[in-house]
């Protein structure tokens, strides 16, 4: 059986396309994020093709990160063994929106000292 909240839910269509508009058009400005992140990566000699890698940005969305929507932007990416150099820009419903730099193995020796300074 359905609660009443449930019902009224399910016989109203708004609340349901209005989310969907929301993540659309986070991801949407997730993909002009990625394009000002390689525009700036591009024209900053001190990040090498090595740092940046070769992929592609990668969008990724779901509806169930502990129950709730999230959209992910992985760009410039490169998680190679113990070595990862990415921006990560999450989106997660009710909860935040974030940009994290995340450095590990040797780029974390080359940049540390630039991001603590």
């Amino acid at each position: 059986m359905l609660s009443p909240k449930e019902l009224e839910l399910v016989n109203n269509a708004d609340w349901i396309l209005t989310k969907n508009a929301v993540i659309q058009k986070v991801y949407l400005l997730f993909g002009e994020l990625s394009e000002t992140y390689r525009s700036a990566l591009e024209n900053n000699p001190s990040f090498t093709p090595e740092d940046i890698g070769a992929r592609s940005p990668k969008i990724s969305k779901g509806e169930h990160y502990e129950g709730l929507p999230w959209v992910m932007l992985d760009h410039p990416r490169n998680f190679t063994g113990d070595d990862s150099f990415g921006i990560r820009s999450f989106f997660w419903w009710v909860n935040f929106c974030s940009i994290t730099l995340q450095l590990s193995g040797r780029f974390q020796e080359k940049y540390a000292t630039s991001v603590h300074n």
